[in-house]
């Protein structure tokens, strides 16, 4: 009962075991009041009496490394009294001889007996500034790593590159003198040879015609590269121009069902190239006519993502293979052989374009016939276009 009776003095003593360094000033600035901790930190500071001078002065006068911040807080100061703001924080280091220490200033104002007054704060964070400089610390050396991780695999892609083209083109000068000698065979001894012999000659000329193109397949996949700008990319534009790109005989022997289709962020060069090669492969592992597809979307899981689906009736994957079903998309991999045309870089090409958009790309066997191949590109949500990394 005693205790509700004498607010005032529990008051003062509470405001006295505050941790915080907390003043009052008057509208001129002047100190009125100060709490024990204001007291000591001054004292520390090399201030016997602080109680009655002018703070703002003080601040405005102080000079060398801790000037900025003196008088950034003097201003914050005179902003509160005058009301032109209601509250000013700052964090600032103040560090001593023997420990490095950051402090955070909070401004606030309050009227009594007509008079306008400011609490000033200052509170000891460096518990918590040094745990934010550390995080801040590993993410830039993580950022720098993922940089430096980034153009060594660049430097990496670009030699590979250039050693596949080099190679490329060594591989294509002995397979054209092959064809040109087994074609001059076949035109100057070609009624001499026999039966079998010809088709040795047929069987020359078939594999090295496929080793050429494999060469050429291989030259088309290493000069892809991780686009240089990703944009607003409107899917249904992209579509409509990889199908405009197909030969009048495929389009008339194909039913197709375009769903509502998300603006993604991208390349749409690259992302129409995708969309090629599956369409390429939809003809290729066709099962019947006429071939049916549908291009549907749907969100992905992460909310950032949109899923995209190319549906298709035909062949399916093939018995035996489960649920591996990334074995279709190795280099050069042909799940299917017999009767199908094609190098097996199809489906790596996408994956490698559709890596680069940072989505995943797999197939999903459907319940009646044929297959789905699923991908995940990043939504359009209006930001600036992002330069990759060079």
């Amino acid at each position: 009962m005693d205790a509700l009776n004498q607010p005032l003095r529990f008051a003062a003593a509470a405001f006295d075991a505050l941790s915080a360094h907390v003043a009052i000033l008057d509208s001129a600035g002047r100190i009125i009041l100060e709490n024990r901790m204001w007291r000591r930190f001054s004292c520390d500071n090399g201030e016997i009496q602080t109680l009655g001078s002018n703070y703002l002065a003080v601040c405005e006068a102080t000079t060398g490394d801790d000037a900025i911040t003196a008088r950034a807080t003097a201003r914050g100061i005179r902003q509160v009294l005058s009301g032109e703001r209601e509250l000013y924080e700052l964090e600032y280091p103040c560090h001593s001889p023997s420990e490095e220490r950051y402090f955070a200033v909070r401004v606030t104002a309050f009227d009594q007996d007509g008079q306008r007054y400011a609490l000033v704060a200052h509170e000891n964070i460096t518990r918590r500034k040094k745990a934010e400089l550390e995080v801040q610390l590993l993410n830039e050396e993580l950022e720098q790593r993922v940089r430096d991780r980034t153009a060594q695999l660049n430097r990496s892609n670009r030699e590979l590159a250039q050693m596949a083209q080099v190679a490329s083109h060594d591989l294509q000068e002995p397979l054209r003198i092959i064809s040109n000698y087994s074609d001059l065979l076949t035109h100057r001894f070609g009624d001499q040879l026999s039966e079998k012999g010809s088709g040795y000659i047929q069987h020359i000329q078939h594999h090295t015609g496929r080793a050429r193109n494999l060469v050429r397949a291989l030259l088309e996949l290493t000069s892809i590269a991780p686009p240089q700008q990703m944009g607003e990319v409107n899917l249904k534009e992209v579509w409509n121009n990889a199908w405009d790109d197909l030969p009048t005989e495929m389009q008339q022997q194909t039913e197709v069902n375009v769903g509502p289709l998300p603006t993604v962020r991208g390349d749409p060069q690259q992302l129409r190239s995708v969309l090629s090669q599956l369409l390429d492969n939809a003809e290729q592992f066709r099962a019947e006519h006429p071939l049916r597809l549908e291009l549907i979307s749907k969100e992905a899981e992460d909310g950032h993502m949109v899923q995209i689906g190319l549906r298709d009736n035909g062949m399916g994957l093939p018995e035996g293979i489960g649920d591996q079903t990334d074995e279709a998309f190795g280099l050069f991999r042909r799940l299917h052989i017999s009767g199908v045309a094609g190098h097996g870089t199809g489906l790596t090409i996408c994956e490698k374009i559709v890596g680069f958009h940072g989505g995943d790309i797999w197939l999903e066997p459907n319940a009646d016939q044929g297959l789905t191949v699923w991908m995940t590109l990043p939504r359009w949500t209006g930001e600036q276009q992002l330069s990759q990394p060079a």
